[in-house]
């Protein structure tokens, strides 16, 4: 299975006391989230909390595994448990943000907005901040703010797929079918000269979105800045 967008699942050993052998039973665990063996991983962060409730790495893997799954009401409280013990964890507060800017039942785009641009006052350069701030403001309706952070995470690291990409998705949600091909393009020739992060991204998806878009610009259905950018044949 996928990864959902803007997961967060880097997990240590650490972050409390742990019985004996419990280092083990951690790496396997985060081995199976890498690998979106959600249920597998869910399984073997609760046998480490049986024996010790309060392990901060087990309980963010905990969450994010059940987020991995789907249970977004059980992922939210469990990131909360992860940041009453630990105030300051990332991923817990970068992943709690992007569960509570989704629609439905718990939901909160402003408490997402806020929690991280309460993280960048501390770390003004870190572009996944940037990027997760991006995607909050779109859910929060904000479109023009988000579009902003969104190119601020690509102007501060340009060779990373991740912002490109974030930045595509979101300049096509906001119907800006112009901007967004030409990012779409960038991230395909970027994919295509070998980056890292391309084997995670939905290739074959983003050229026939891409071929969409040129088909739309040629029939007068989108911008015209298509054709300016030179990207018409990008998509085949």
């Amino acid at each position: 299975p996928g990864r959902p967008a803007g997961l967060e699942i880097s997990v240590g050993t650490g972050g409390g006391a742990a019985p004996p052998g419990a280092g083990a039973t951690l790496r396997q665990a985060g081995a199976a989230l890498d690998a979106g063996a959600y249920d597998s991983a869910s399984e073997l962060y609760l046998d480490v909390l049986l024996a010790a409730p309060d392990h901060v790495e087990a309980l963010f893997g905990l969450a994010a595994s059940l987020q991995g799954m789907g249970q977004t009401a059980e992922a939210r409280a469990t990131y909360r448990e992860v940041l009453a013990l630990a105030p300051d964890h990332r991923g817990a507060r970068i992943n709690l943000a992007g569960l509570l800017a989704d629609g439905g039942p718990g939901g909160d785009p402003g408490e997402a907005v806020a929690l991280v641009e309460s993280m960048l006052a501390g770390a003004p350069d870190d572009p996944a901040l940037w990027s997760q701030l991006a995607r909050v403001r779109f859910a929060a309706g904000r479109t023009d703010a988000a579009l902003a952070a969104a190119e601020r995470a690509v102007s501060l690291a340009p060779d990373r797929l991740g912002p490109r990409y974030n930045l595509a998705v979101l300049l096509d949600r906001a119907g800006r079918h112009g901007a967004a091909a030409r990012a779409y393009s960038a991230v395909l020739r970027q994919a295509e000269a070998g980056a890292a992060e391309a084997a995670g991204l939905p290739i074959p998806a983003l050229r026939r979105r891409l071929a969409a878009l040129v088909a739309l610009a040629e029939t007068g259905g989108s911008d015209s800045g298509l054709a300016e950018a030179g990207v018409a044949g990008a998509g085949r």
